[in-house]
C-alpha cells in the first residue's frame, strides 16, 4: 500500500507543480465531474481547447477499433460513461499507510478539492448513484435469500449484513432465534462491505482473510468497550460460518487464520 500511495503521490505532485507553473494552459477536470456531469464537463474541455461544442464524442468514443498499447483494458468492454465506479477507493486500507505518507497524500487530496483520508475512511458509506442496484447487488440479494440460521446456535449474537454502496440492502440475523430478515433492526454487530465483496465473502470465492486485511469487509461491534473484551476473530469465523451455511460451497466455514 505504501508503494502504491507513493506512486500516486509522485505523479500528482508533478502534475500540480506543472499546473502551477503553466496555469494559463491548464484546465483541471475531475473524474467524478466527468462521469456525473459528462455533458457539462466535456463542453468545458472543448471551450478551453477552442473547439466547436460537440457532445457526440461521449458516444463516439466507445465506437472505435480496439486500443493498441497501454491503456485501461476495461474500456474495451464499456459502452457509455457511467458513475458505477465512484467510491471504489473506499477499499483502500488507510490503516496500512504510514502516518507521514498519509499526511502527504492528504495535502495533495485537499489541493485537488477532495476530502482528507482518516481512519474512518473505510467505514464510511460509498456514494450511491441514483439508487440503482446493479448486478452485484442483485447477486447479493440472491445468495442471501438461502441463508439458513439454525435456532439456538450458540456463540453468535444478533448481527446485520449491510452493503456500503446500496443503503437499501440490509439483512438482520438472530442465530439465537433462528431468524433472517431483510430490513432494519437492533443488532450487536455489523458485517459491512460493498455488494461485490459481501458476495465474495458469502460464497467463499475470495479468501476471507484477504477481504478483512484489505478493509474491504469490516466487522463492527456497536459497543467499543464490549468489543475490547470479546474474541472478535472467533466471532467473525462463526458469523461467516452462519452466512455460508447452505451456500453449496466446500469452502464454507473457512477460518480467517
Amino acid at each position: 500500500m505504501a508503494a502504491l500511495a507513493s506512486y500516486w503521490l509522485d505523479h500528482v505532485s508533478r502534475a500540480l507543480s506543472w499546473e502551477e507553473e503553466h496555469a494559463d494552459v491548464c484546465h483541471r477536470m475531475r473524474y467524478e465531474d466527468l462521469v456525473l456531469r459528462p455533458d457539462e464537463t466535456i463542453a468545458g474541455v472543448q471551450r478551453f481547447l477552442g473547439l466547436r461544442e460537440d457532445l457526440s464524442v461521449l458516444t463516439q468514443a466507445f465506437h472505435r477499433a480496439p486500443p493498441r498499447g497501454p491503456g485501461d483494458y476495461k474500456v474495451e468492454h464499456t459502452t457509455s460513461v457511467h458513475a458505477d465506479s465512484i467510491g471504489r477507493g473506499k477499499r483502500v486500507p488507510v490503516a496500512m499507510l504510514p502516518p507521514a505518507l498519509l499526511k502527504a497524500v492528504n495535502e495533495k487530496l485537499e489541493a485537488l478539492g477532495y476530502d482528507a483520508l482518516d481512519r474512518g475512511w473505510n467505514a464510511a458509506e460509498r456514494p450511491v448513484d441514483g439508487g440503482a442496484r446493479g448486478l452485484w447487488a442483485d447477486r447479493l440479494a440472491e445468495v442471501m435469500a438461502d441463508v439458513q440460521v439454525r435456532p439456538g446456535q450458540v456463540g453468535v449474537g444478533s448481527f446485520a449484513v449491510v452493503t456500503e454502496d446500496h443503503r437499501a440492502l440490509r439483512w438482520v440475523m438472530d442465530p439465537g432465534a433462528g431468524t433472517v430478515e431483510e430490513g432494519d433492526g437492533d443488532v450487536e454487530g455489523v458485517l459491512t462491505g460493498t455488494a461485490e465483496d459481501l458476495v465474495l465473502m458469502r460464497t467463499g470465492e475470495e479468501n476471507l482473510g484477504m477481504l478483512l486485511r484489505s478493509g474491504r469487509v469490516r466487522h463492527v461491534i456497536a459497543d467499543e468497550d464490549e468489543a475490547s473484551r470479546r474474541d472478535l476473530l472467533r466471532e467473525l469465523n462463526l458469523l461467516v460460518s452462519v452466512l455460508r451455511d447452505g451456500a453449496g460451497t466446500s469452502r464454507g466455514g473457512e477460518p480467517v487464520a
